[in-house]
């Protein structure tokens, strides 16, 4: 279902593998939230999707994770 969804058109996405990354590091995460955010910004459509791929690897990814989500949700913006 969810690759159904990035598919659509006008609803910005980002996918990334986290296990390519030869050790976990969180900033890696903001780098890839930091990209939807650009796609969102120049989207119509604000929201957007972020699909991680194995970022449980990424020690301490649910902190940032929520971290981001509060920044966007004080900027009023959905990813």
């Amino acid at each position: 279902m969810l690759l159904k969804r990035l598919s659509e058109p006008n609803l910005p996405a980002h996918y990334a593998f986290a296990d390519v990354l030869p050790l976990g590091n969180s900033l890696w995460i903001e780098w890839q939230w930091d990209a939807v955010r650009k796609l969102v910004n120049a989207s119509v459509n604000k929201k957007g999707i972020l699909m991680l791929n194995e970022v449980r690897k990424i020690p301490g990814w649910p902190e940032v994770n929520k971290k981001l989500s509060d920044e966007d949700g004080r900027r009023e913006k959905i990813v």
